[in-house]
């Protein structure tokens, strides 16, 4: 009887949306259960452990199962990895300002070790341990994944690999592609706008916070201080992580006429507007139940500083207006935000490394075998200096005159600068495609005005 390797046990795309589901409930969940549980209780963090253990064994499982693949890794086995670490990133925020507001956080750990403690400390410092766990086996799992690789292990196999040898092995990385590469488009103008809009993950997931929403608007009730803070937002602006979702699906789900980076964009603008009014059209009926309503009553403080609650006005006849202009209007704005982070620093940089040559076309740029290589390299640079248009503002605004960070955002200023000059000095634009078009020339450098003066009209792709 023949030793057969293992089959990973992520082989079947069901196995991955199990493992993302439970990594999504074990950071989700327990922050749900405090809308129906009393305050100082340990079920939230008691339910954590629970979930967080069946993510840890699952993904303990599949891990195990890489030990010895029969296939190379797939792109959703490291989503599964990312999503692992994302979520654990998120229940640890979580946990922690459950544990602000139960008081404990900061204080559970010496109450232990003084034989002090509650039960509500053991539960908060057990989930924790069991995050941190599951977020190790992701990372044990992501080297797994990677030595799995045939470029990564035919690497690590052979002996005495030198410095010179580990840098080519990193240049061969970027390196441009002999052929472009061949890929199927997902969409086509012949779909329904809302099967080109969203794949059906998104659509699960915009059922999925908007159910959310509603436990969570329970919790933010009770809320009068914010202190909730960032999470308090998260919930009432619920529809951004649709939002990024669908831009980011952009990657794989490239549309026949229109490509990744324009559907991209398009989803950026049109997505929040489909999905932030019907979630606040959902929150506002909740919010004039008189259940909730009572709950926002008995929560209003007007002695304290907000003179009454930080989330929700005095006067239950502003409710309307509350959620009509600041929840709606402000989660169109939220989900315009993330989707634009998500196209800016993610669709653009994995188009570029992953199908250069889509990104080519998209740019208006040449894809003549003399040019090619040369635009390559210029979308590449692009992708990674445009984000530079945001980091940049984002270290100034939040830095003083002194501030180390002010000199770093100057350093990227000026790298940025030279990002955009070397992609606009050295980049061959595709000048019948871009007037076919209707793209505008922009402005030429001295190469293209050279090439356009002798052109004889034929398309450069």
């Amino acid at each position: 009887m023949t030793d057969r390797p293992a089959v990973p046990l992520a082989e079947k795309r069901s196995q991955v949306l199990v493992s993302v589901a439970l990594c999504v409930a074990a950071a989700l969940v327990p922050v749900t259960s405090l809308a129906v549980v009393p305050h100082d209780s340990p079920i939230p963090f008691v339910v954590a452990v629970i979930l967080q253990a069946f993510a840890l064994t699952w993904l303990a499982r599949i891990a195990w199962s890489w030990r010895r693949p029969r296939r190379s890794p797939r792109a959703t086995d490291f989503v599964l990895v990312a999503v692992a670490l994302v979520t654990g990133t998120i229940a640890l925020v979580l946990f922690r300002e459950i544990a602000q507001s139960f008081g404990i956080r900061g204080s559970a750990l010496p109450r232990v070790r003084s034989g002090a403690a509650d039960a509500v400390d053991y539960a908060y410092l057990s989930a924790t341990v069991v995050v941190v766990a599951v977020m190790a086996v992701a990372v044990g799992l992501f080297v797994l994944l990677t030595r799995s690789m045939a470029t990564v292990r035919a690497l690590s196999q052979r002996a005495g690999v030198t410095s010179g040898e580990a840098v080519d092995a990193v240049e061969a990385m970027f390196a441009v592609p002999d052929e472009p590469r061949q890929t199927v488009a997902v969409t086509s103008a012949s779909d329904s706008f809302w099967r080109r809009l969203m794949g059906r993950s998104a659509w699960v997931l915009f059922a999925i916070c908007a159910v959310l929403s509603l436990p969570g608007l329970w919790l933010v009730a009770a809320d009068y201080l914010g202190n909730l803070g960032v999470v308090g937002g998260a919930i009432l602006y619920i529809s951004a992580p649709v939002t990024a979702w669908a831009v980011l699906q952009s990657v794989w789900r490239r549309d026949k006429e229109l490509g990744v980076l324009i559907p991209a964009v398009y989803r950026c603008i049109v997505v929040p507007f489909v999905t932030a009014p019907p979630i606040g059209l959902l929150q506002l009926l909740v919010v004039h139940l008189p259940a909730f309503s009572e709950r926002v009553r008995s929560f209003q403080r007007p002695e304290e500083m907000y003179e009454g609650h930080y989330w929700f006005p005095l006067e239950d006849t502003s409710l309307f207006t509350f959620f009509a202009v600041d929840v709606v209007l402000g989660g169109v704005a939220f989900a315009m935000a993330a989707g634009l982070f998500v196209a800016v620093f993610l669709v653009l940089p994995i188009t570029a490394f992953r199908d250069p040559d889509q990104f080519v076309r998209e740019q208006g740029l040449s894809g003549r075998p003399e040019h090619r290589s040369r635009n390559v390299v210029v979308v590449r640079v692009l992708a990674l200096g445009l984000p530079l248009a945001f980091v940049v503002p984002a270290l100034f605004v939040g830095s003083n005159s002194g501030d180390f960070r002010r000199w770093i955002g100057i350093l990227l200023a000026v790298v940025g600068v030279g990002a955009m000059y070397f992609t606009w000095r050295n980049q061959r634009i595709d000048v019948a495609a871009r007037v076919e078009s209707g793209m505008p020339l922009g402005i030429l450098n001295p190469d293209d005005r050279k090439r356009l003066s002798n052109s004889d009209g034929q398309s450069d792709l």
